[in-house]
């Protein structure tokens, strides 16, 4: 029996990430733009997400990759084996796919980051023009 491949609909990590990086490229070249305080909660939202894969969703799947308790029987270690690698080493297993969601979610936030970065720098810059031009008047 073939193991479930998800959702084929769902994209990738690796195009996910393109698509963020090339939000990034345009909210750098000004084309991409939010609401500063909006792009700021996204921003922060993305970093709680980060976090929480990080610091636990991988912190249990390591865990996970050394189980106890399954005896010595071939078959219970060959079960066992299987778990680990569902935890970690697989191709699918729950470690990389957080490790990829991770990736993404940087992505993400050093996209946002990008966006408030751009629009702090134009409005102090436009201030500064206000304020050069009211100077003179």
């Amino acid at each position: 029996m073939a193991e479930p491949q998800g959702d084929p609909n769902t994209p990738r990590p690796a195009d996910q990430i393109a698509y963020w990086r090339g939000l990034k490229r345009e909210a750098e070249a000004g084309t991409f733009r939010l609401d500063v305080d909006l792009a700021r909660a996204l921003r922060n939202r993305v970093e709680t997400m980060r976090k929480h894969l990080d610091e636990d969703l991988l912190r249990t799947a390591r865990r996970l990759a050394r189980l106890n308790g399954f005896g010595t029987l071939p078959s219970s270690v060959v079960m066992k084996e299987a778990f680990e690698k569902k935890a970690e080493g697989a191709p699918d297993s729950a470690g990389r796919q957080y490790r990829a969601a991770v990736d993404v979610v940087v992505a993400m936030r050093d996209t946002y980051d990008a966006v408030i970065q751009k629009l702090t720098a134009q409005d102090q810059a436009n201030a500064a023009a206000i304020n050069q031009a009211t100077e003179g008047a």
